[in-house]
């Protein structure tokens, strides 16, 4: 069975107006500058283009991410402390890299007055460190793998961990740039939420939750599409095709989601027929 593009599509919603709208909600959050960091999971939730990582933090892989999504609070078997507040699972020929992001308040400082670190950053960055005993652990890793990469022929690659803070602003973090490179750690990354930007490599990506029994989508951004590429991923996910139809607070019109409902269908069909090697890489719905 060879991939064919439908022959009656209904098109996404274009980028330029996605990024038109999404430019302005952010800006929107990051003047209003809330106190705690609920609308900013929420929006990184609803716009998981804007979320670093899907490819990497120390290097940029010509991979999707697992799942092609992005996890929201992600758990770690066995661990009972902080989840992260998003995670990629990114790859490459070389390994597995998950990506666990620390998200914190646009109003919390990094550096006191005299240069030293705040509370508030020490705390998040013993979050991290927290993770990072978790995942030193081969037990761990072996959990790591049992639950998050299963359905994938390449589970037993080596697995390579990042971690990524995002908090405050960039005109606090300037004065103190020399001492805050010394702070972070080799396998960490440390930005305000003015370096984060949308990314269109990004644009097809979902949100999604990991249960007890599998990997649900919890967000479809309006900019999703369905690829050949894409299957091998979103075959996995437990709630499709029926979550293009129910999602909550869409985005999508309902001729939209009827589309990407009955072409997730043709889509599995295709991937349960084996038949990877014919389609062109480039072919999209």
């Amino acid at each position: 069975m060879k991939y064919q593009r439908s022959s009656n599509p209904v098109p996404p919603m274009e980028w330029k107006d996605y990024i038109k709208r999404a430019n302005r909600g952010w800006k929107d959050i990051l003047e209003s500058a809330p106190i705690d960091e609920a609308p900013i999971q929420h929006f990184l939730e609803e716009n998981p283009s804007l979320i670093p990582g899907a490819y990497g933090i120390s290097f940029s892989s010509g991979h999707a991410p697992i799942y092609g999504a992005v996890f929201s609070q992600p758990e770690l078997p066995g661990f009972h402390s902080k989840k992260p507040d998003f995670m990629w699972i990114a790859t490459s020929s070389k390994g597995i890299y998950p990506i666990l992001i620390e998200i914190e308040s646009l109003n919390k400082k990094w550096f006191r007055q005299d240069g030293q670190p705040t509370a508030e950053f020490t705390q998040a960055q013993n979050q991290m460190n927290q993770w990072r005993i978790w995942f030193s652990n081969p037990v761990n890793q072996l959990q790591f793998r049992e639950v998050y990469l299963k359905d994938f022929p390449f589970r037993d690659d080596i697995i390579t961990p990042h971690y990524v803070l995002i908090c405050g602003r960039r005109k606090d973090l300037e004065p103190y740039r020399n001492t805050r490179s010394v702070l972070m750690k080799k396998d960490e990354e440390h930005m305000s939420y003015d370096r984060l930007s949308f990314s269109r490599d990004q644009s097809d990506y979902l949100t999604v939750k990991m249960k007890d029994d599998g990997v649900y989508a919890i967000k479809i951004p309006p900019i999703s599409m369905i690829s050949p590429d894409i299957m091998e991923y979103w075959s996995h996910i437990k709630n499709l095709p029926q979550f293009f139809l129910e999602e909550p607070d869409s985005d999508l019109s309902q001729e939209r989601k009827e589309f990407l409902f009955e072409r997730f269908k043709y889509g599995l069909e295709w991937f349960n027929s084996k038949d990877v090697k014919s389609h062109n890489i480039i072919d999209r719905e």
